[in-house]
Formats: C-alpha cells, structure tokens, sequence
C-alpha cells in the first residue's frame, strides 16, 4: 500500500469509501445514479436537489467509518515486581516507538538481566525480584486490546494499564501466564 502522507489515507482506503458511498448512493436512488457513480444532469442543467442530498449524506457516511477505522497511539504503564514478565498483544496492535515529543523509560530497581521488546511481544528478566517500571506505546485501530501477561514468581504481581483500565496478575502461581482485556479507549 503507498501512503499519501499529507492526507494520512491510503489510496486502498480511499478507494473502498469511494466504493461504499456509489453503493449507499444506489441504494438510496437507484434511478439517480449511474454506473459509473456519477449524478445525471436535469434537462435544465442543475442537478436534482434529492440527489445532492444523498450524496452529501453518503460523503459524511464514508468520512465517518474512516474516522472509526482509525490506527492511534496508546502510552501503556507497566510495573512488576516478578524476576521475569512478559507481555503479548492478541489482536493487531503492536507495541511501536515513543511518538515525537515522548520518550520509553525503564526504571529497574535492582537492574535487569534483559529486555526484549518485539511488535507483538516484551519479555523483561530482572536481576532479582525488584521493582520493574516502564511505559510503552501501542498502536490499535481497536478500543480494547487483547493481552496474554505472564509473571514468574508465585508471590509475585505484574499490572500494566492505560488512562481507561487496569489489569493486574497476581495469582500465586509460579510461571503463570493469563489472557486479559485492556480498555484503551472508551466509546
């Protein structure tokens, strides 16, 4: 796909609206249009002013699903007190770089061992069972985001959380891995 980086569309997107909007136009008049999407002309020259109106409401229709279908960027906090946590994405998000402006930190009281960060995965080994702080961005067209956050310690706790939600683990279970729902964004 090519990007038109003044718009932030791709030409694909663009595309499949122009698509949607001479379907709902069809749909809304089929007599009004033609195959080719175009309004026809009245005998006087000026178009049908129910015509217009259809148009406009399928434009307004086209510019709103592409407002919804819409990647952001999240920041995400996370801490941890467990010798080792990873965190993985479920869905289509991906973990990226710090937008323009902000900055990733990692704080480790103890020190860490190491520290991987993929699109799809972080996995952290700490030096002991010390406090882990770090926040991290994700980028999602969706409101929610689909995680798998394990923890190594049994008496250990790993919680991640955006501005919406938070979601903790701290079952008393040694290497223990569970799926959870983060809220990024409400409706």
């Amino acid at each position: 796909m090519s990007a038109d980086k003044d718009s932030g569309f791709y030409f694909d997107d663009i595309r499949i609206l122009n698509y949607i909007t001479i379907t709902i136009l069809k749909t809304l008049s089929a007599d009004s249009i033609t195959n080719d999407g175009t309004v026809p002309f009245t005998p006087s020259g000026k178009s049908t002013e129910g015509c217009m109106k259809k148009l406009l409401m399928a434009s307004l229709l086209a510019a709103s699903v592409t407002a919804l279908a819409e990647e952001k960027i999240y920041e995400l906090e996370f801490e941890t007190d467990s010798n080792w946590t990873s965190i993985e994405i479920r869905d289509d998000a991906v973990f990226v770089n710090a937008p323009a402006g902000q900055s990733m930190n990692v704080t480790a009281k103890d020190g860490l061992r190491s520290y991987t960060i993929s699109p799809k995965k972080i996995h952290l080994r700490s030096r002991t069972r010390g406090l882990v702080n770090m926040n991290l961005f994700v980028k999602s067209k969706n409101n929610v985001l689909g995680l798998v956050i394990c923890k190594g310690s049994p008496s250990s706790y790993t919680w991640i959380k955006s501005e919406q939600s938070k979601q903790k683990s701290d079952l008393k279970k040694k290497d223990h891995c569970e799926q959870a729902a983060l809220v990024l964004n409400l409706f």
